[in-house]
């Protein structure tokens, strides 16, 4: 065998790196070199090959091959700025600063010349003095057998190894419970989610790649080059006649834009509306984009550092043009949850922009803002990225239709129409002509065009950067500004539909359904509506996907001549759908919903588990935890879920429940119900009073000596008196009383006594 093998390395080329060292040991004096290292001849000169003197459990000693460009053990290098020095530094030589260039260029020499590096181990942990200790009583326990040859020697060796290992184990989880019992009341939160995130979340691939790269038999830049030119493809839209039609009406309209604006929205930044931008940016965990410049930076300028930014702002407000050097953006690719790595198009774009340019979106997304709300430019219907509006709101917003439509027997029929990459394919024409339409003009208007042309976007790999690629079409993903710009452009959505048909929308997530008695005319109506909004996409370069788009009849009948299409492409009938993560189906008794809870929350409690037990853990970290996933899941989807059976109250009040144990450290074996009159918790069907309601629109009182219940008030806020207006639905009143006006025979929070409540909701 001895000479095949050698045989073979010679016709190879391989050189053999091993100096004769045993590398395997059997017996107290036995050992041989059967643990070949083979390599290249090209490389072998620069190689050091050594046997470790420690076993390390093993009867093959360990090998260690070095070479000079690889580096050993995995470190990482920390920066640590003076951030003091870094000040002074930007009030002694910013006078000199004129274009944007000129001050990012020198906020990153000031960074580096107030930044000192620190190498650290990438994994560092403290030593432990008893596993040294029975490691060093392995070694002499190994090398005493080698000299004497004695069995008990030997056996001693052997229990000194499970010894360790067991020690291990008992080290693992102590360390573990350790840091679980640190998270204690003067802990942040950022942390404690930070762990959190980390249990239920995949690892992050460092060159994700890489792999696909080999596989393919390309470069990383080859690979990340075909990636971008996937993610910027042009919609099928774009190559329609009704697109191009469009977008010349619209660039003649454009071209004659007046220059003068509104002189409240157009007049120079403030150095107050700066720093309140700088204070918001600064909150928010962001990278920073390719010029390395962060929100931290930014917060520590100083004095003549800010102003001589707000400079910059107001010349690039004043003049309509953003710097090219704000304009380039990082697309780092991020594995989508549940897809291979081994394809690009398991990837989805994360774009990392510039700072700078992200607090003058701020600045000019909060003018923006009270320009749309004052003239009530969005309708009604649109609750996406809105002040005072959420996803529920949406929710209701059918929900409550449906039921009013039951109560009358009528038949209600809904389709969730599915928008292709619809904020990486909107039209940058469309979102310009929407802007004339609703009154902004000057600078505002220059502004937002500039910020909208010329972009950028590369990709940072392994074997140096990707080619720039142009931005033709979209919104820019992380962009301050883009939801907002999005929804401007889908504003005067509302007028291309008939009034018998309704809507809701939240971005791109569009629902439209129509009520009725006569199927035939509902049938027409609803796919009148349905080709309008196609083709209000089709112009604005967006495609509408026929195999995402379904439709669900709200009814008991098969109703067998209800069908629909997308652009004479039939669309899916569905019996339940997850529209804005609420699964509804066909008769609303929410049985698909409450078992999507379980599944859900017994996910987190999973994660919980491994913060806490019983007996050790930190308690205020479980409760935290448990108010914001376990009572946060719940408390998002009960203003819908009422009309529960019992099993499915008491399936919600089970999780709870459990996840209270683990607060409190109760065995499994306690009764749901006193888990939660001990914890206080208000079972699941209270929470829409108790978190949906702000506590500013209730009170609560507990039934008097006399047995008599007294009746609290509950104000409707004004995010859910819009869905209860009897002139929109004659029947939704009595649907929201009947939701909401409970007499709940309960424990009580404040003094875990029964009582008697009733919540009362006045009329509009």
């Amino acid at each position: 065998m001895g000479r095949k093998i050698e045989s073979l390395v010679d016709s190879l080329g391989l050189c053999v790196l091993n100096d004769g060292s045993a590398t395997f040991l059997h017996g107290p004096s036995y050992g041989s070199a059967i643990d070949l290292s083979l390599c290249s001849s090209d490389v072998a000169h620069h190689l050091s090959w050594r046997v470790d003197t420690d076993t390390r459990g093993s009867d093959h000693l360990p090998i260690f091959i070095v070479h000079p460009l690889v580096a050993g053990r995995p470190k990482r290098t920390v920066y640590l700025t003076n951030w003091r020095q870094f000040r002074c530094r930007n009030s002694s030589v910013v006078s000199h600063v004129q274009t944007a260039e000129d001050f990012v260029t020198m906020v990153q020499s000031h960074v580096q010349s107030s930044s000192k590096t620190v190498v650290i181990p990438a994994k560092f942990s403290a030593a432990d003095s008893e596993f040294e200790h029975l490691r060093a009583q392995r070694r002499r326990a190994e090398r005493r057998y080698r000299r004497s040859g004695d069995f008990l020697d030997w056996q001693a060796s052997i229990a000194l190894r499970a010894r360790i290992q067991k020690h291990l184990k008992k080290l693992s989880a102590l360390k573990w419970r350790q840091s679980c019992s640190q998270l204690t009341a003067s802990t942040s939160l950022t942390r404690v989610w930070k762990i959190v995130n980390s249990i239920k979340s995949i690892p992050t691939q460092v060159s994700p790649f890489r792999s696909i790269s080999l596989s393919m038999g390309t470069s990383e830049t080859a690979t990340a080059d075909a990636f971008l030119t996937g993610i910027l493809a042009p919609s099928q839209a774009s190559s329609t006649p009704l697109y191009q039609q469009s977008v010349r009406t619209s660039l003649v309209r454009i071209g004659s834009a007046s220059k003068c604006g509104i002189p409240s929205i157009d007049a120079d930044f403030t150095r107050v509306e700066l720093l309140q931008a700088i204070k918001a940016a600064s909150s928010k965990k962001t990278a920073p984009g390719p010029d390395r410049i962060s929100y931290q930076h930014i917060q520590n300028l100083g004095p003549s550092g800010t102003d001589a930014l707000l400079s910059l702002y107001n010349q690039s407000w004043a003049t309509g043009s953003i710097p090219s050097v704000w304009k380039s953006s990082l697309v780092v690719p991020i594995l989508k949850a549940g897809k291979q790595p081994g394809s690009i198009s398991s990837y989805r774009p994360i774009t990392l922009s510039s700072c700078l340019l992200k607090v003058m979106e701020r600045m000019v997304l909060k003018r923006l803002q009270w320009f749309l709300e004052f003239h009530n430019v969005f309708p009604e219907q649109f609750a996406g990225f809105r002040r005072a509006r959420c996803t529920m709101d949406c929710v209701m917003d059918l929900v409550f239709s449906v039921e009013n439509g039951m109560a009358l027997g009528h038949v209600t029929v809904a389709a969730f129409l599915d928008v292709k990459r619809a904020f990486d394919t909107a039209s940058h024409v469309h979102i310009l002509d929407a802007l004339l339409s609703i009154g902004i003009l000057g600078r505002m208007f220059y502004w937002i065009r500039d910020y909208r042309s010329n972009r950028t976007v590369f990709m940072r790999t392994g074997d140096g950067a990707s080619p720039h690629h142009s931005v033709l079409q979209g919104v820019p993903q992380g962009g301050v500004l883009s939801p907002t710009l999005f929804c401007i452009l889908l504003a005067s959505i509302a007028r291309s539909l008939p009034p018998t048909v309704h809507f809701t929308a939240y971005a791109d997530d569009f629902c439209l359904w129509c009520t009725s008695n006569r199927i035939s005319s509902l049938r027409n109506r609803l796919q009148q509506s349905i080709d309008l909004i196609a083709s209000f996409f089709q112009e604005r370069s967006m495609d509408v996907s026929f195999e995402k788009t379904v439709y669900l009849p709200f009814s008991f009948k098969r109703l067998k001549d209800v069908k629909f299409s997308v652009h004479d492409h039939p669309i899916a009938r569905v019996t339940s759908h997850k529209f804005l993560g609420i699964t509804i189906n066909r008769t609303l008794t929410w049985s698909n919903q409450t078992t999507t809870i379980k599944k859900k929350c017994s996910v987190y409690l999973n994660v919980r588990k491994c913060l806490g037990g019983y007996r050790w853990g930190s308690t205020r970290t479980l409760a935290v935890i448990h108010r914001s996933l376990i009572r946060g899941t719940l408390a998002y989807s009960m203003p819908v879920l009422h009309n529960l059976s019992d099993r499915q109250k008491t399936i919600l009040d089970s999780v709870l429940a459990s996840s209270q144990r683990i607060v409190l450290g109760l065995p499994t074996t306690v009764r749901a119900s006193l888990v939660l009159a001990e914890a206080r918790e208000p079972p699941a069907t209270a929470l829409v009073v108790v978190d949906f309601l702000p506590p500013k629109h209730f009170y609560h009182s507990n039934g008097s000596s006399t047995g008599q219940s007294h009746c609290t008030r509950i104000h409707r806020p004004s995010s859910v008196a819009v869905h209860t207006s009897q002139a929109q639905y004659p029947g939704c009143l009595h649907t929201f009383m009947r939701c909401t006006v409970l007499i709940l025979d309960t424990v009580d929070l404040d003094t875990a006594n029964s009582s008697a409540t009733c919540l009362h909701v006045p009329s509009a």
